[in-house]
């Protein structure tokens, strides 16, 4: 004899299946590449084949009481936790720096901030992520001095990025992003730099902020959180 399914066995089955359909959506929605539990996120990718991002890229000075807010130009796999990005940070302490992080291809993280360069509120600063060779990724700033190394991870990648992309994050919704207006764009092909845009089908944007059409390979980011 065949016994009836309950109603609650049949709820539990519609709520089991709607919690995967989440967890899909989910996964689709929010690029595990950046993906850290209270991030805000919000930036512009283009797909293709990318040795190196670079970008003049307005430092953010957003009032914050905890943690920090940055801008940063990156290339990554985008839904694997595989990237490398540069920019700028602004901390809460009210410093502002250059940093660089990263994930290796085995998984590893790395961070690195150069303290030592000071950062001018809403100044300009062009930032670069380059292939040199051997596994070995650089991140550069350029400041009215010239450049400098900001980080020169061993990243055990020989080989392209499918995607680039420039924006901005911060480590708690309760903290704003930008503004910040990144101008220049640029990715490296080979041993070539070409201009480009974001695609407006690759936007990560979790936390309801706006970021402005591409208009002559340029955009801002901005979030607020009284917004």
């Amino acid at each position: 004899m065949k016994c009836k399914r309950s109603i609650l066995g049949n709820l539990l089955g519609l709520l089991m299946l709607a919690a995967v359909a989440f967890a899909v959506w989910h996964l689709v929605s929010v690029p595990r590449t950046y993906a850290q539990s209270g991030y805000a996120q919000l930036w512009g990718d283009r797909s293709g084949s990318y040795f190196g991002a670079q970008a003049y890229i307005t430092t953010p000075d957003p009032s914050i009481a905890s943690g920090w807010s940055v801008a940063h130009t990156a290339v990554s796999e985008l839904y694997s936790p595989r990237y490398i990005e540069a920019g700028a940070m602004k901390r809460a302490s009210g410093s502002r720096h250059p940093y660089a992080s990263w994930i290796d291809q085995n998984g590893a993280p790395g961070f690195n901030e150069r303290t030592d360069i000071n950062l001018a509120a809403n100044g300009s600063y062009k930032y670069k992520i380059t292939y040199a060779g051997s596994g070995v990724w650089d991140a550069y700033i350029k400041t009215g001095s010239g450049w400098y190394f900001i980080a020169t991870p061993r990243l055990y990648r020989y080989s392209t990025y499918p995607y680039v992309g420039e924006g901005g994050e911060s480590s708690s919704f309760s903290n704003a992003i930008g503004p910040s207006t990144s101008s220049g764009n640029k990715y490296r092909s080979g041993s070539s730099w070409y201009s480009y845009c974001y695609d407006p089908n690759l936007v990560t944007n979790n936390c309801d902020g706006t970021i402005s059409p591409c208009s002559n390979y340029s955009w801002s980011v901005s979030y607020s959180p009284e917004d």
